[in-house]
C-alpha cells in the first residue's frame, strides 16, 4: 500500500515518520516550505516516546504527482478543503482519502471525492509540531479505522494492519460513533477551558457538572438524531 501522508505535523508526521521506518512506501506532503526543505535536507526527526530521525520524501502540494492510491490527510480542519481540492485529480481511479483529523469533516472530503472515496479514523494518541523538520510524539493510545456506511472492507482492514507497524489498531464498523464519541467528550474539555479553575475543581462543582453534562447531553441528542450509535471513547462513556 503505497501512502500519501497530506500534513506532515503532529499526527501526519508521526504516522509517516513510523511507517516508512517500519518498510512502507510513504510520501509526506505540506504547504509549510521550511518544514518539507528540512525534510528533505536532513529527515524527520521524532522526539519524545520514540527517537529515531525519518530520511521520508517530502514535497509541498504543487509537487505531487499522481495516481494516488490512499492518502492519509491529516491537516487541521480549517485547512480541509484547501489542501485537499488541488490533489483531488491526482486520485487513482480506486483512490480514496482518510481523515485523520479532528472533528467531523468527512462531509466535507465526501462533496470534493465522493462518500464511496471516502473514510475516517479515530485516533487518542498524542503528538506536537516541535519546529521544522521535527514532531513529537507523546506516546500510544487508540487508533481505528472505518468506512463511512460501516463496512469492513478490504481497504480498511489493509490500513488497519499497515498502521499496526506503528501504533495498534483496529478496523471498526462503527467509525461515526467513535468520531462523535471523541466530539462530545471535546465539548467537556472545551467547555473547561474557558473557565479559570483547575478541571478537577471545575468538576467538584455541582453547578459545574450540570452545565457540562446539559452540554453532552445536546450534542448526544444530536447524534442520535443522525443516527449514530455514540461509542465510549477510552473509558468514558
Amino acid at each position: 500500500m503505497e501512502l500519501t501522508v497530506v500534513g506532515a505535523g503532529a499526527i501526519g508526521g508521526l504516522i509517516g515518520a513510523h511507517l516508512w521506518r517500519a518498510g512502507h512506501s510513504v510520501r509526506l506532503v505540506d504547504r509549510e516550505r521550511a518544514h518539507v526543505a528540512a525534510i528533505r535536507a536532513d529527515g524527520l526527526e521524532v522526539a519524545g516516546h520514540a527517537q529515531f530521525v525519518a530520511r521520508v520524501p517530502a514535497c509541498e502540494p504543487e509537487a505531487v504527482t499522481g495516481p494516488i492510491g490512499t492518502l492519509i490527510l491529516a491537516v487541521k480542519t480549517l485547512h480541509t478543503e484547501e489542501a485537499l481540492a488541488p490533489l483531488v485529480p491526482r486520485l487513482a481511479p480506486d483512490g480514496w482519502v482518510i481523515s485523520m483529523q479532528n472533528g467531523l469533516e468527512e462531509d466535507k472530503i465526501a462533496a470534493l471525492v465522493g462518500e464511496a472515496r471516502t473514510a475516517a479514523a479515530f485516533l487518542s494518541f498524542g503528538g506536537y509540531y516541535d519546529r521544522p523538520g521535527r514532531v513529537v510524539y507523546s506516546g500510544p493510545a487508540t487508533l481505528r479505522v472505518g468506512e463511512l456506511d460501516g463496512r469492513l472492507t478490504p481497504r480498511v482492514t489493509a490500513l488497519a494492519r499497515v498502521l499496526s507497524d506503528f501504533h495498534p489498531a483496529e478496523a471498526t464498523s462503527n467509525i461515526r460513533g467513535f468520531r462523535w464519541g471523541k466530539l462530545l467528550l471535546g465539548t467537556v474539555y472545551f467547555a473547561t477551558a474557558m473557565v479559570h479553575a483547575d478541571v478537577v475543581d471545575i468538576l467538584d462543582d455541582a453547578d459545574a457538572r450540570r452545565v457540562l453534562s446539559a452540554l453532552v447531553a445536546e450534542g448526544l441528542a444530536v447524534a442520535e438524531a443522525l443516527g449514530v450509535a455514540v461509542e465510549p471513547v477510552d473509558g468514558f462513556d
